[in-house]
């Protein structure tokens, strides 16, 4: 490859990270941390070269809501090397539930970020998500927030409070 097909390519897959800014990791509410620290369930989001959504998101709950990541697994250092990418909520309403939320992801072409998100790394794209039945909406929404806010997700578009000026002016 030569060097200007590889700054290309360094180019097309940067993504910038933000990490702890304030101390947002030490004042993660005790009571939601609970909740975070509760086992969550990962998948391989698509199997291998078909873009076909993995056959084990029929296990995912659709009788609540919750919370789920897509994380970029590329697996190099097992267990250590990847890199969360979005953060976001699954409300239990008469029209949404966990797994269609999740489900929903595979045709998203309209927000581009996540359009982007797909066609880089779908082979390295996993989703963990953590199910969250008997907890209210107001609950989960609470979570998303805290979690988006003390993570910062590259591939999310909204940010709460004062983070959602800051990151848009800096990148």
């Amino acid at each position: 490859m030569e060097r200007l097909d590889m700054c290309d390519a360094v180019k097309l897959h940067q993504v910038s990270f933000v990490l702890n800014p304030s101390g947002e990791w030490e004042s993660f509410p005790a009571p939601l941390k609970t909740l975070v620290e509760q086992p969550w369930t990962e998948f391989k989001y698509f199997l291998d070269d078909t873009g076909q959504v993995n056959p084990a998101i029929s296990s995912v709950p659709n009788n609540c809501g919750g919370i789920y990541a897509f994380l970029i697994k590329p697996n190099i250092i097992p267990d250590a090397h990847l890199y969360l990418a979005y953060i976001g909520r699954a409300r239990k309403t008469t029209y949404q539930n966990l797994r269609k939320r999740v489900r929903e992801y595979a045709t998203e072409e309209g927000r581009l970020k996540i359009a982007n998100m797909k066609r880089l790394w779908s082979p390295y794209l996993y989703v963990r998500y953590l199910a969250l039945p008997g907890k209210d909406n107001d609950c989960i929404d609470e979570l998303e927030k805290e979690l988006i806010k003390t993570v910062l997700p590259p591939f999310n578009d909204q940010y709460p409070e004062v983070y959602n000026q800051a990151m848009s002016a800096a990148f």
